[in-house]
C-alpha cells in the first residue's frame, strides 16, 4: 500500500531541498544556490531553540502539517497542506555584531529564502503529486526570528491538489 498523499508530498519537499549543492556563502554555487543545507529534517514543531544545532551551519526544518479539504464544483476535492518551515544559518555572534563585515543578517536571510523558494518552485508539481505550491509570507523580522548567532527565516509552504472524489462501487 502506498504512503498517504500528505506523506509523499512532505518527502518530495525534503528530497528536493536535499538536492541543493550551493556555494560557499560568499557567492552562488554552480547550481545557482547560495547555501547547501547541512541538514533537512522533519521535526515535531518549529521551535528555533529546539531545531538549531551548533554542529551544523545551514539547517532547513519542516514541521508537521495540517490538511484542509474542500469539495469543489468539479466533483473533486481541493486539498491544501500547510507545512511550517524554518531556515537557519549560523551568523554573527552577539559580540561580533559591531565588527560585522558583509553579508549582514538580512542578506543571509534573503539568500536562505531565495534558495528555498527557488528550489520548491523548480518543480511546482512536486513530481506530479500536487497541482501547485504556494507560500505564505516569509518572516524575517528580528522580533520574530532573532536568535543570537543565527540568521533565521520562518514561514509556510502550501502544496495544493485537486483530487477526484472516490465513488463507492455499487454491486
Amino acid at each position: 500500500m502506498a504512503e498517504p498523499w500528505e506523506e509523499q508530498v512532505a518527502e518530495a519537499i525534503v528530497a528536493a531541498l536535499r538536492g541543493i549543492q550551493g556555494g560557499d556563502g560568499q557567492s552562488v554555487g554552480a547550481d545557482g544556490y547560495w547555501y547547501k543545507p547541512d541538514v533537512v529534517e522533519r521535526t515535531h514543531a518549529i521551535d528555533a531553540l529546539g531545531v538549531l544545532n551548533e554542529k551544523y551551519t545551514t539547517i532547513y526544518a519542516l514541521a508537521p502539517f495540517q490538511v484542509t479539504s474542500e469539495e469543489s464544483t468539479t466533483r473533486g476535492v481541493e486539498k491544501v497542506m500547510t507545512i511550517d518551515f524554518l531556515l537557519a544559518r549560523k551568523h554573527l555572534k552577539p559580540d561580533e555584531v559591531y565588527r560585522a563585515q558583509p553579508p549582514m543578517r538580512w542578506a543571509v536571510q534573503n539568500r536562505l529564502w531565495h534558495d528555498f523558494e527557488r528550489k520548491i518552485l523548480a518543480d511546482v508539481q512536486l513530481n506530479g503529486l500536487v497541482e501547485n505550491v504556494n507560500f505564505s509570507e516569509a518572516v524575517f523580522a528580528a522580533e520574530s526570528t532573532y536568535v543570537p548567532g543565527w540568521a533565521i527565516v520562518v514561514g509556510q509552504v502550501l502544496p495544493t491538489d485537486l483530487q477526484d472524489i472516490e465513488e463507492e462501487d455499487e454491486d
